[in-house]
């Protein structure tokens, strides 16, 4: 499965998604709501620290390895 626009489909409630700002990627549980600057921000891939902007698309977890 490819990236989703935000604007089109919401992930279900609880599910672990890839998140991107269409600059770079993070790693999010949905809840609801969306990463933000307000104390809900989520990292991406290069930094710990830097957030990412605002969420454009996101993807389901691919599955994990079996062996």
């Amino acid at each position: 499965m490819g990236w989703i626009r935000r604007s089109e489909l919401e992930p279900r409630y609880g599910q672990a998604i890839i998140v991107s700002d269409g600059n770079d990627v993070g790693v999010w549980r949905y809840r609801g709501f969306w990463p933000d600057h307000n104390g809900n921000g989520c990292s991406n891939q290069n930094s710990a620290t830097e957030l990412l902007r605002e969420v454009t698309h996101w993807m389901p977890l691919p599955n994990p390895p079996t062996e």
